[in-house]
């Protein structure tokens, strides 16, 4: 006799419903490829390059992207801590100056290449800066004056005496100091208070009330 092959018949809704199931492992394996391939492997850099010029026992605060400060206090090279990716804007400039310089950034903005090398060419140069001081005289008690230098900075003085602007100027660097508001009593004027900044501080400038 001959022997008869027993055939199982499978229900065609089990045949597509395995199809499917077979559809969904394939598209879940590459979905998790390509989430992979997007992280490019982790790949990560740095930020960094070189300070000059900078006024001995001082320091200069730079930041990246308006946040990761970086203190630096000295000439040299430097480095955010921050990591970055492929395709990530990087702007590097000068949050305080040091005392005693004023410092300018070059090429520090730009963008992480596909390549993710270091970055290291900015170039944080300092020149040295002086400020602009001078006395006040005659002002009444009780009152202010305010006094501004190159039309910015205001300076509100509620007292005779000395007094000196935060901000600082370069050699060769204008400077002008003006009254920006009288006090309520009496008026002040300015003497000395225009000039060209010297390898020095200026501390001759007078303002006097009456």
């Amino acid at each position: 006799m001959l022997a008869v092959r027993e055939t199982k018949l499978v229900p065609v809704h089990e045949n597509r419903e395995a199809r499917m199931d077979s559809m969904k492992t394939t598209a879940a394996c590459w979905s998790v490829a390509l989430a992979m391939a997007g992280c490019g492997g982790g790949s990560t850099t740095t930020v960094g390059g070189t300070v000059s010029g900078l006024p001995a026992g001082s320091t200069v605060s730079l930041q990246n992207n308006g946040k990761s400060t970086l203190v630096v206090g000295a000439n040299g090279s430097f480095t955010f801590d921050k990591e970055f990716i492929e395709g990530e804007h990087y702007d590097v400039t000068v949050s305080a100056q040091p005392a005693g310089g004023q410092c300018t950034v070059s090429d520090g903005k730009g963008r992480i290449d596909d390549t993710s090398q270091q970055v290291t060419n900015i170039t944080v140069a300092c020149v040295p800066a002086y400020s602009v001081s001078g006395s006040v005289s005659g002002l009444a008690e009780n009152t202010s004056v305010t006094l501004q230098i190159n039309e910015a900075d205001p300076l509100v003085i509620s007292a005779n005496g000395f007094f000196v602007f935060p901000t600082q100027l370069v050699v060769g660097a204008r400077y002008e100091v003006t009254v920006s508001t009288q006090p309520a009593e009496g008026s002040c004027t300015v003497q000395q208070g225009i000039g060209t900044m010297p390898g020095a501080n200026v501390t001759n400038v007078a303002v006097t009330c009456e």
